[in-house]
């Protein structure tokens, strides 16, 4: 079994979203919130059930992917980095080791379209394909986990045919002798 977890960081709110990678290789949605960062219940909920997850399935966990904008100003360059370095001290809190990889937002956004989706597009794709009532946090934490997943199994398909073409490539040697 593998699982992603993927965050939507911003400076008050930010969407955590667990992914399941079915046998069939499809995608399913786990759990997904938005927690509140200003209000201390939500930011203690988070921590806790962070937690909970991280330690859950610590074994099967193949990335910590997290939107990211290049282009954006500092503040929420700032809130991001916040939310992301809470993340990264969980993990190393609870010894676990696996990658934390950053997703550019535009990559996020092409997942359901070209590119330049609406919050509300992003919205009505995640509900339609996953059937889940959620806000634009979770949407774009959900997208964050897809977009890793699409990258993560191309890059699978890419190791797949250069082992294949390294193979051919010494029976072709071996045949010449």
């Amino acid at each position: 079994m593998k699982i992603i977890i993927s965050v939507d960081p911003s400076m008050t709110n930010m969407g955590f979203c667990v992914a399941k990678v079915n046998d069939d290789n499809t995608l399913k949605i786990e759990y997904c919130k938005t927690f509140d960062f200003t209000n201390k219940e939500s930011s203690a909920e988070f921590y806790y059930s962070g937690i909970l997850w991280l330690r859950s399935y610590a074994d099967d966990i193949i990335a910590l992917p997290y939107e990211y904008n290049p282009f954006g100003n500092n503040i929420i360059q700032r809130g991001q980095h916040r939310a992301v370095g809470f993340i990264q001290g969980l993990i190393f809190a609870e010894g676990l080791k696996f990658p934390v990889v950053a997703i550019n937002s535009s990559h996020v956004k092409a997942v359901f379209g070209n590119g330049r989706a609406t919050k509300e597009e992003t919205i009505a794709k995640v509900k339609a394909r996953y059937g889940i009532e959620c806000d634009e946090h979770s949407a774009d934490a959900i997208s964050i986990a897809y977009c890793y997943w699409q990258d993560y199994q191309e890059k699978e398909r890419i190791k797949q045919v250069k082992k294949q073409q390294k193979k051919l490539k010494l029976l072709k040697t071996r045949d010449k002798k």
